[in-house]
């Protein structure tokens, strides 16, 4: 059987010797697992985004393992806010302090009121400018990361080694002020070079370049 394979994978097969055949089966079964959940874009400035920020218990978020959480974002500074929130005492929540850190929160209550393990970040995110940032919950070494732009800026050791599972929905941008983009959720720990990959693909480093020119062109709102 053909993890992940589909009909155009069989019929491949079928045309190669039984060496090809082997070594397209052992790439098929060992390539790298996508995300179990993406959100292409969300904003508080568009009023459907907000009301539909609820996503409900979904089956793919229930992650009490390895996880792996990616999203570009463009914050307004000045409140905490959670970018996403699944349960602060389970599966984890990330959210951006009110001086531009970020924290990840997960535990082993089952419980939102109460969060289990807290990893603040290091680095400071600046005001509406964008970013692309990750949190590593690599349960197998023990360990959480946080990356910026594609770079493991923390690490430190996991209090628990699992996450409660839990019934709380998962939300994105619950109280947050700015834009996100591209968040994805994975149910594994990725490494530092398929970080680095995805922040290269990510495109960040474009609207970087938008937001400078904003502030630049920026001029008096009146001359006399």
């Amino acid at each position: 059987m053909i993890c992940g394979g589909g009909e155009a994978e069989v019929a491949i097969l079928y045309q190669l010797s039984a060496v090809e055949a082997l070594r397209l089966l052992d790439m098929l079964q060992h390539r790298p697992q996508g995300p179990v959940y993406t959100h292409p874009k969300w904003s508080s400035e568009i009023p459907e985004h907000v009301a539909n920020s609820d996503l409900g218990n979904l089956a793919e978020l229930q992650v009490g393992g390895d996880q792996t959480i990616v999203m570009c974002l463009r914050p307004k500074l000045g409140e905490c806010s959670q970018a996403y929130s699944k349960c602060r005492g389970g599966e984890g929540c990330v959210s951006v302090e009110e001086d531009g850190k970020m924290r990840y929160e997960y535990g082993v209550s089952g419980k939102d009121e109460e969060p289990g393990q807290t990893f603040v970040s290091g680095f400071a995110l600046e005001d509406q400018r964008w970013c692309h940032a990750a949190v590593v919950r690599d349960l197998g070494s023990g360990r959480l990361q946080w990356y910026l732009d594609g770079n493991k800026c923390d690490e430190v050791e996991a209090e628990h080694a699992m996450a409660a599972v839990t019934d709380c929905n998962a939300c994105v941008g619950a109280g947050y002020d700015g834009e996100i983009r591209n968040l994805q959720v994975y149910d594994r720990a990725l490494g530092e070079e398929e970080l680095s990959k995805l922040y290269e693909q990510s495109g960040v480093e474009a609207m970087k370049q938008v937001d400078d020119l904003r502030r630049r062109w920026q001029g008096p709102v009146y001359t006399h």
